[in-house]
């Protein structure tokens, strides 16, 4: 039987995942992090579709809810993620069935379109049974940033030696700046205020479709986040933010 998620499903929902995957959906703990994953979100709603058999979840397809700017105009998409289906239940075809159900609730609530970044195993599925258009791979692009938090314990001698080093990362940063031009300024922030708004008005249309990145969804998912720690650093010229 495929149903919409009810209050206190996600019990069962992280015990299937920690069996599918066999990890919590966190570093540590399942439950905390579904409940800001699902119920947290700003731009609430729930896409929760789940498999039972009786009284044991077997399966479920899950979308978080996004604000989108496309060519300027604001629109409802949603990020497909946690597929999953209980092993003992493969080949009964839940992955089809709970992912038709939530298109349908999808269109029925005026959202546009969904995405996803399907692994491997399984982007094969995803284009055979759900139609899905494989647009491009996935860009990946990694810079280091800092030395190993081994070695960094040996020169900095401090328990806390990741926070040492992001300190003197940022001291490098301001004292490069600074050396470029005198009218940059970077700041430390501890959240996301209204200052990003209003950076984020300014860049919105530097590209034809991306993610509203407002000051509700960057401190949902960066700063409530539970068990991640991010380091938040803004540019200003004057009063005015630049970047970020």
């Amino acid at each position: 039987m495929i149903k919409n998620y009810q209050p206190g499903d996600e019990a069962a929902i992280c015990a299937l995942f920690e069996k599918v995957f066999d990890k919590p959906m966190d570093k540590t703990e399942s439950l905390r992090h579904w409940r800001w994953k699902f119920l947290e979100n700003p731009v609430g709603g729930l896409f929760v579709q789940l498999a039972w058999d009786k009284e044991r979840l077997v399966g479920q397809y899950t979308a978080s809810p996004l604000r989108v700017c496309a060519d300027g105009q604001v629109i409802f998409a949603a990020l497909s993620h946690d597929t999953m289906t209980d092993p003992q239940y493969s080949g009964h075809g839940i992955f089809r069935t709970t992912a038709e159900a939530l298109y349908t609730e999808q269109t029925n609530t005026g959202q546009s379109f969904i995405y996803g970044f399907p692994n491997r195993n399984s982007i094969h599925g995803f284009i055979k049974h759900l139609k899905w258009q494989q647009i491009m791979p996935a860009p990946v692009h990694i810079r280091p940033v800092s030395i190993s938090k081994s070695i960094a314990r040996k020169i900095c001698h401090k328990a806390d030696s990741s926070s040492a080093v992001s300190e003197n990362a940022f001291q490098n940063a301001s004292s490069l700046l600074s050396e470029k031009s005198d009218k940059f300024k970077l700041h430390i922030e501890t959240e996301f205020g209204s200052w990003v708004d209003e950076l984020w008005q300014r860049c919105s249309q530097q590209h034809r479709l991306w993610v509203i990145r407002d000051q509700n969804y960057l401190n949902w998912r960066y700063v409530h986040k539970p068990e991640n720690k991010y380091h938040i650093v803004s540019i200003w010229q004057g009063v005015q933010p630049v970047a970020m």
